[in-house]
């Protein structure tokens, strides 16, 4: 064994090392991102097995108004709520809503009514669907 042996062994660890040092750094990146997202699923698990959603008044004419009751233990964004009247999407400027008497109010909390009025003249069915895929729907036939 030579001078060539021993070059050709050190080119071969120098490489090797050269490589495991781009592969370990990427691998590490993937799997912390792999982490983050199963949280976020986890915490969107969570928050939709504790959010409940009680329709408790539908007035089905002139104009059409729904009240629904928080009864879980999260809390969500208004705008982000959806609302379907006779299976019509209602985009979240044509309807006003109003959390128990406060108009301004962003946010639904756990115990708190949000009344949604809608533009429509009558209406057989309603739906509210929170952020976390919850919802209440209430007929008036």
């Amino acid at each position: 064994m030579g001078f060539s042996s021993s070059a050709a062994t050190g080119i071969l660890l120098v490489a090797a090392l050269i490589s495991m040092s781009m592969y370990v750094p990427a691998v590490m990146d993937s799997k912390t991102e792999q982490a983050s997202a199963l949280d976020r699923v986890e915490d969107s698990i969570a928050d939709t097995e504790n959010t409940e959603l009680t329709v408790t008044m539908v007035a089905c004419s002139n104009p059409v108004e729904i009240e629904a009751m928080n009864t879980g233990s999260t809390s969500w964004v208004i705008s982000d709520t959806e609302v379907l009247v006779d299976g019509s999407y209602l985009t979240s400027g044509s309807y006003e809503t109003v959390v128990g008497s406060n108009p301004d109010q962003s946010l639904v909390m756990p115990g708190e009514t949000l009344t949604v009025t809608a533009p429509e003249e009558t209406a057989e069915q309603t739906k509210l669907i929170t952020p976390f895929g919850v919802a209440g729907t209430d007929s008036c036939t």
